[in-house]
């Protein structure tokens, strides 16, 4: 028998896989933040030297605000660099976790009805979601706070630079798949599947920082967690960027040309579309899902294995903290 000279490691237990992958997951947020504030400092003063240097007075007016929003929040050159090298830190430091090999295999055939099914099931979550921000949006508006619309503005902000939609539409969804379909969902596929895609799809929502994208970023991760755990990696960074790309900034610019109430009525119709299409697949599906579920769902005893770690928790109060501060500074 020819001996294998390469030993992988075993893997870690639950506990400490959980407490890894935590501040893992929090030094890629790290990478993130430190890279894009560095980005924006740099277009500063990059933007406003011209202007201190002069010799005259330098007053902030409207046309230097604008300027600096244009150059400096619409750019993506920095988020796609911190991604990149958040995802090359990951591999490095999830090596012993999870194969980087591994994250990339094909396992079940997609057939093309199986991918229409699941599109629709993915796309028909956009209308729940667009009635829960607008019913969030009164229900708060009622109370006084009016800085929902503002979030609802930054969830939904087309991208208005290359570099950006780069970032949102191919960059972005290839490197958060990676991370969290591949490193996260794969490295606990082995204590089930259910439980995997569950708690990827917590971590993945609660990275988003924002009252109104945690919501839907989580439920569709469990449609991504599914298509990765099943089929292959490769599909679920397809639906992200048919989510972000397609029916995002592509979908708005080809509509860019109509009033903002048609775009509104035609995106409704779409959704609506999606929607009674997802209801009835899912309707017609449900003993396989609940087969589904209760073959690989885990006990409550290794949720709290996993989310009940000092890692964990510092990474689910860190996006917590985020996504307070985002709401509070729009008030």
């Amino acid at each position: 028998m020819k001996r294998n000279s390469k030993v992988r490691p075993l893997p870690k237990p639950l506990n400490k896989q959980g407490e890894w992958m935590g501040y893992g997951l929090l030094l890629y947020l790290a990478i993130m933040f430190l890279c894009v504030f560095v980005g924006m400092v740099y277009d500063s003063i990059r933007i406003l030297m011209p202007y201190i240097t002069s010799g005259s007075s330098f007053t902030m007016d409207k046309e230097i605000e604008q300027k600096l929003v244009t150059e400096v929040i619409s750019k993506g050159t920095s988020s796609i660099v911190a991604v990149i090298l958040g995802v090359i830190v990951l591999s490095f430091l999830f090596r012993n976790v999870q194969s980087f090999q591994d994250i990339w295999q094909k396992r079940r055939k997609m057939k093309a009805g199986n991918f229409v099914q699941i599109l629709c099931v993915f796309m028909g979550v956009q209308l729940i979601f667009s009635f829960f921000s607008l019913l969030l949006t009164w229900g708060l508006g009622a109370l006084g706070y009016h800085g929902m619309e503002q979030l609802e503005e930054i969830a939904q902000a087309n991208s208005s630079t290359l570099s950006m939609f780069l970032y949102v539409g191919i960059i972005g969804p290839i490197t958060e798949e990676i991370v969290y379909r591949g490193f996260i969902l794969q490295g606990l596929s082995r204590f089930g599947k259910w439980f995997a895609i569950v708690v990827s799809s917590v971590l993945f929502g609660l990275m988003h920082g924002n009252l109104l994208q945690i919501p839907f970023a989580l439920v569709v991760g469990f449609v991504l967690g599914y298509v990765a755990i099943e089929y292959s990696i490769y599909w679920s960074i397809a639906l992200h960027m048919i989510n972000n790309c397609i029916f995002g900034d592509v979908w708005n610019y080809l509509f860019s040309g109509v009033s903002e109430n048609v775009q509104t009525i035609i995106t409704y119709a779409r959704d609506g579309i999606f929607f009674v299409a997802a209801l009835v697949i899912l309707f017609s599906q449900r003993k396989k899902i609940m087969n589904y579920r209760a073959q690989s769902k885990g006990s409550k005893q290794m949720y709290k294995q996993f989310f009940f770690t000092s890692g964990t928790i510092l990474f689910v109060l860190f996006c917590l903290a985020e996504t307070v501060f985002l709401f509070v500074s729009m008030a």
